[in-house]
């Protein structure tokens, strides 16, 4: 039981970091001034997004996630997703932060993964926290 609920809070930690990218990339928005934007803050921190990479990243994260939808819909109200569908719900985040890695230039790229470890290293802390409360009793 342990390793089934380890291997759905990958997924789903995978699927929320897709969401998150999705969300900042939906956020972003063009300086009409310039060509050129920088996302204040998620997955995109301390980038200047093109108004074409916006837009190419916006259309992924749509497609992205009307196929993570269709596999989580299908799931009955508080039932976890079979074996298939965690390998299709990972190949597809897999495939989603790969495109999004090809929009994006070798500099971003390496943003992209500072602000990817960033994020995983505040999210393990959190953890950390909470097992440690929950060892306190608070």
């Amino acid at each position: 039981m342990l390793i089934r609920r380890t291997r759905w809070f990958t997924v789903s930690s995978l699927v929320l970091g897709c969401l998150i990218l999705g969300f900042a990339a939906l956020l972003t928005t063009a300086d009409a001034a310039s060509a050129q934007s920088t996302a204040p803050s998620g997955p995109f921190a301390g980038m200047s997004l093109t108004q074409g990479q916006q837009t190419q990243i916006r259309a992924l994260t749509q497609a992205n996630a009307q196929r993570q939808r269709a596999i989580l819909s299908s799931l009955a109200p508080r039932q976890g997703p079979d074996s298939a569908q965690r390998e299709a719900l990972l190949r597809i985040a897999n495939d989603h932060n790969d495109a999004v890695r090809r929009v994006l230039t070798p500099t971003q790229q390496l943003q992209l993964d500072a602000n990817h470890r960033a994020f995983n290293d505040a999210r393990l802390l959190a953890r950390g926290r909470q097992a440690a409360d929950s060892l306190r009793g608070h």
